[in-house]
């Protein structure tokens, strides 16, 4: 197996474990109430950026 194709086999593990990882944050900001929504809200943003800049990489 070629290093190359260790490192996109091993990058798309962490891509996969960081897109849970952030379904798991905007799970909990769709549940709370809307004073905590309102401080997630930036955090859902943030993700947000993080999806769009995810989906260029892929």
């Amino acid at each position: 197996m070629s290093i190359l194709l260790l490192i996109k086999i091993y990058t798309a593990a962490k891509r996969a474990k960081f897109i849970l990882i952030v379904e798991k944050i905007q799970k909990k900001c769709n549940a709370h109430t809307t004073e905590i929504k309102h401080m997630c809200a930036p955090i859902c943003a943030e993700e947000d950026t993080l999806h769009s800049s995810l989906s260029l990489i892929i």
